[in-house]
């Protein structure tokens, strides 16, 4: 899966420049909200058998390309992710192991592509620690949380931050 991160993140790097970021995130915002509402009608979703291996590159590649033209490194990669039913630490190591290689990837990309001022590194390393202390909070309040709730407040959190993509492009 994190292989195919990143021919589809070199892809929406290079497709970048010809979309219009709001309304991206936009349909972004918007597809988190659907999957969010489908996710908890169907809280005991999975993958069939034998679907988890061939379906891992094409989400790393969707989640590649997404991110190259959103930055948001959530879709397809966490329904993705929810599918396989993971206990929840091994979930978060997942899907932090894909937020890390995703986010060198892009930042690599984006200095390649001129995107990558001094400004935006700034805001990168203060965005990091803040990452790190929401790992360190998250942690608490996960282990804190039965599974069935981790699983709303997942849900939950990705409500919101597609609720926040589709009010910005207003």
């Amino acid at each position: 899966m994190l292989a195919a991160t990143v021919p589809g993140l070199a892809l929406g790097l290079w497709a970048l420049a010809s979309v219009d970021g709001p309304s991206a995130g936009a349909v972004l915002g918007a597809v988190l909200v659907v999957w969010c509402g489908f996710a908890y009608l169907n809280p005991d979703m999975r993958l069939p058998a034998g679907w988890a291996r061939p379906l891992g590159p094409v989400s790393g590649f969707l989640t590649g390309a997404l991110n190259g033209i959103t930055g948001s490194q959530v879709m397809p990669v966490m329904p993705y992710l929810m599918a396989l039913q993971l206990d929840r630490n091994l979930f978060i190591q997942a899907i932090n192991c894909s937020f890390t290689l995703s986010s060198l990837i892009m930042a690599f990309g984006l200095n390649r592509l001129g995107l990558f001022t001094t400004d935006a590194v700034i805001l990168s390393v203060a965005g990091v620690a803040l990452a790190f202390g929401g790992v360190r909070l998250g942690e608490r309040i996960r282990n804190r949380l039965s599974p069935d709730r981790f699983r709303l407040a997942l849900l939950a959190m990705l409500v919101l931050m597609g609720a926040s993509l589709m009010v910005r492009a207003l």
